[in-house]
């Protein structure tokens, strides 16, 4: 399904994090626990106020989110962002 947004097939980052955390039934504190970040820091990521570091794209993908999803331009962690 294309993200009529950017009119790419791949969910914004922020939006890819938010599915899984809810797939797995877990809360932003829980989900930040297992991740091996703080909440603050989840939450920055979840907002679309913070990028990711290489080491911390590894530590969502450990958490199941998929590579091609993680590794995506700046632009796309934010929504209306170019």
């Amino acid at each position: 399904m294309k993200n009529l947004e950017t009119g790419s097939d791949l969910p914004l980052i922020p939006d890819a994090i938010r599915f899984r955390i809810e797939q797995y039934g877990h809360t932003d504190r829980k989900a930040a626990e297992i991740i091996g970040i703080t909440p603050g820091r989840l939450s920055e990521v979840l907002h679309g106020k913070r990028g990711m570091s290489r080491g911390m794209q590894w530590k969502f993908y450990k958490y199941g989110i998929p590579p091609v999803v993680l590794i995506q331009p700046r632009k796309r962690y934010r929504k209306g962002t170019n």
